[in-house]
């Protein structure tokens, strides 16, 4: 296409609605034609992971699935998901330098907490899933705001001994907000429309998701404000097309390899009145910029002939809201490559012979007989049953023979299906070594350390994996969350949230300055802290561990006045997981604080000046009892006075 050949900007609204709506539908067209041949094998895909078999058989056949897909994916999904999940929380901004910690520390509950109202454990695992089905799972974030209409039972503070509570109360009816913050949904990978040519979703200029919405429900969006009213009359005297109804990418409406989804299950219900929605995220040709002269737009199109808004990006932030995880990502594609891609074919011939074997099996059970007709064999009662009488002319012998198949491929088929298993774990990356099972036939004769090896090289693998999903889910979650926070929640709702965290450090016990001001570091790049995931920092046990051995380096109290021993104390407590330290510890003036640092700056010169004397120096070396590092001393000579001192080194 020529550079003037992109229509300009109509002055006219309606018309310049239709060439929105128009680019937006060329786009989506563009991005489906070059993506067509993967979207025709999602479906197989999908029905091979869950075991959906669509091909008519004969009654006296076997046909069978074997789920070696469906038992490498869902390992892996379970290893990747305890990782990414196993531990609290999921991820952890890390300040750059000591003045951001607080601010840091509060972020990190902040977005935990916003993690677990978004469902983000199970929506991951859903990801995590499709990602291994398809080779491409695409998400979405936003920020959700849900209001809704209904009663509730408002005290009026006036005793009523009569009444159920104690008190008199009203019943009210009022909008309530039920949710207000950051939302992420898992994208069916024929619903996402990405730009053709980009190899990551950092490059995308436009990204374009469709969904179906019934119309009634679009009516109360538009008399909320959200979209236009015109556009939504002007889809309800229209309807979609048929090729728009009965779905491009042929999706079925079968129980078995269905989705279950309202673009499917919408068409059968009678009462239903599905409009398609194509939302359009991106930049747009300058030609079609409106007055606003804001390239980066969301655009909103109903049944492909509406625009129901066209409005500049809402996040602050800019980007694309969306995300996608690729177990191998493609590194000159945006679709990468599953676990079903590499061995699907496997995966049907493995079902092909077993589904043989099993009817060479029958045929051995249940035989075959070959009788002759001129015997007059009365073949009405040709059934093995218990006392029953089969007649016939001459010996038995002559007329009736049993028919028994070769049963030299049995084992051979059992081999086969055998070798086609292990060429399938190197596509999963997944063994019965993985999940703590036995491996193939004379795998009894390994070794210990043999199934060990074994068992961490597939690990090594699944946390690869677990790493790369934690960069493209975890990270730029976190980061998407912590920018919308910026923009749309208040700091009152923050306090609501976390309680009294929002404004004392629960490490230090010292007050949180509160974020009040929204500045440009706040929706553009920031370097004061950064995101972590839990799956990429050290583990609990090792930490607990770790921090035990840092407690006896550090000795008493006494004899490091210049540690700040609350946050020291306080940080103990959150290490072995008890969240509200606060309720195991006295407070402290700081008077107290003041004492404890004199009698210990006292210890030591004492300490200090009674070297000089023979009496007082006689049996002083360095480490022992009295200075200050005795206790590391009192553990390297004598185990047993170092117990004396408490767990914690207190004396």
């Amino acid at each position: 296409m020529k550079y003037d050949e992109i229509p300009r900007a109509s002055d006219e609204l309606y018309l310049y609605n239709k060439q929105i709506a128009k680019m937006v539908t060329d786009r989506v067209n563009y991005s489906r034609e070059e993506s067509m041949s993967l979207r025709r094998n999602v479906n197989k895909w999908y029905d091979l992971w869950r075991g959906y078999i669509r091909a008519r058989t004969q009654p006296f056949r076997n046909q069978v699935h074997l789920p070696m897909l469906f038992s490498g994916i869902e390992a892996g999904v379970a290893i990747k998901h305890g990782l990414l999940f196993g531990q609290s929380p999921y991820v952890e901004f890390v300040p750059s330098g000591v003045e951001d910690a607080p601010q840091s520390r509060r972020t990190t509950a902040l977005i935990q907490q916003q993690f677990e109202d978004a469902d983000l454990n199970t929506k991951a695992a859903t990801i995590l899933r499709m990602g291994d089905i398809t080779g491409s799972a695409p998400y979405q974030w936003s920020w959700r705001l849900v209001k809704n209409v209904r009663p509730q039972r408002v005290p009026l503070g006036i005793a009523d001994p009569a009444m159920p509570m104690g008190q008199a109360y009203q019943v009210i009816t009022q909008e309530m907000t039920d949710f207000d913050g950051p939302w992420i949904e898992p994208l069916d990978l024929l619903d996402w429309f990405p730009e053709p040519g980009r190899a990551s979703v950092k490059e995308l200029r436009w990204c374009i998701r469709r969904y179906f919405i019934d119309l009634d429900d679009l009516r109360q969006l538009a008399a909320e404000g959200l979209f236009d009213a015109d556009a939504v009359e002007e889809i309800s005297t229209t309807q979609m097309t048929d090729e728009k109804s009965s779905e491009f990418e042929n999706r079925r409406t079968a129980p078995g390899g269905v989705r279950w989804t309202t673009s499917s299950v919408g068409l059968i219900d009678k009462y239903s009145k599905p409009v398609e929605i194509l939302e359009h995220h991106g930049y747009v040709p300058e030609e079609l910029v409106p007055a606003d002269g804001l390239r980066n737009r969301l655009i909103t199109i109903g049944n492909g002939v509406a625009t129901l808004r066209n409005v500049g990006n809402p996040i602050w932030s800019g980007g694309i809201p969306f995300g996608l995880y690729s177990p191998t990502p493609d590194p000159y594609s945006l679709y990468g490559i599953g676990k079903v891609e590499p061995n699907d074919k496997l995966q049907a011939t493995a079902s092909r012979l077993m589904s043989q074997k099993l009817d060479a099996m029958d045929m051995v059970i249940d035989p075959m007989f070959a009788y002759d007709r001129l015997a007059n064999v009365a073949t009405d009662k040709l059934y093995a049953r218990a006392g029953g009488l089969v007649g016939g002319d001459g010996p038995p012998a002559n007329w009736l023979q049993a028919i028994f198949p070769d049963l030299r491929g049995l084992q051979q088929g059992t081999m086969e299906i055998e070798a086609i298993w292990r060429w399938m774990q190197h596509g999963t990356g997944m063994s019965e070594e993985a999940i703590g099972m036995t491996g193939e036939v004379g795998s009894d004769r390994q070794t210990a350390r043999e199934f060990l090896g074994k068992m961490e090289n597939v690990q090594r693998r699944m946390v690869r994996e677990a790493l790369h999903a934690a960069n493209v889910i975890l990270l730029p979650l976190a980061e998407a969350f912590r920018a919308m926070d910026s923009q749309f929640l208040s700091f009152p709702r923050v306090l609501r949230m976390l309680g009294q965290s929002a404004l004392i450090d629960p490490r230090t016990g010292m007050p949180i300055p509160p974020d009040n001001e929204v500045g440009l570091e706040d929706v553009t790049l920031r370097y004061d802290m950064r995101a972590a995931s839990a799956a990429s920092l050290i583990g609990r046990s090792a930490k607990q561990q770790n921090w035990l051995l840092l407690l006896q380096a550090l000795g008493p109290p006494m004899a490091n006045p210049i540690l700040n021993w609350q946050s020291v104390y306080r940080e103990t407590f959150r290490v072995f997981e008890h969240q509200h330290p606060d309720e195991f510890m006295m407070p402290m003036s700081p008077l107290q604080v003041l004492a404890m640092q004199m009698a210990s700056m006292t210890s030591q010169m004492g300490g200090e000046q009674g070297g000089g004397s023979e009496e007082k120096g006689k049996g002083k070396v360095s480490g022992a009892p009295g200075t200050v590092n005795s206790d590391i001393m009192d553990q390297m000579v004598s185990p047993d006075q170092s117990a004396e001192l408490g767990s914690l080194g207190l004396q």
